[in-house]
């Protein structure tokens, strides 16, 4: 929560090859307390830098409204322009904030080495 978080894709055709896809998009949503669908952002997908085939990213900064153990989900889709099918593929994620683990007292991980 409020730090910056990847969503990643590998489109594949129905052999399991890599392809490189037409209009790569990603919706970031999450749900209201009422169950209503919530899109938080609706952009193109990026390619991966060095290119490979088939892989795209969107880079998103998750807000700081989220609480911790909040869902946030990522539906990234593709066209493939050999048979025209949309591809689709969802990234769920389970928010955790950075504070986590800090209460009842712990002042968070503590490494120990022991000879």
């Amino acid at each position: 929560i409020g730090n910056p978080f990847t969503f990643t894709v590998l489109f594949v055709n129905a052999t399991e090859v890599p392809i490189v896809v037409t209009s790569p998009t990603i919706t970031i949503y999450d749900f209201s307390a009422l169950g209503a669908k919530q899109t938080l952002v609706s952009a193109s997908l990026v390619e991966v830098t060095p290119v490979e085939v088939g892989r795209y990213t969107y880079p998103y900064t998750v807000p700081t409204t989220f609480t911790d153990g909040d869902p946030l989900y990522g539906l990234m889709e593709g066209v493939d322009p050999g048979t025209g099918q949309t591809i689709r593929a969802e990234q769920a994620l389970t928010l955790i904030s950075s504070n986590r683990g800090l209460g009842s007292g712990y002042p968070g991980l503590i490494a120990r080495f022991i000879e």
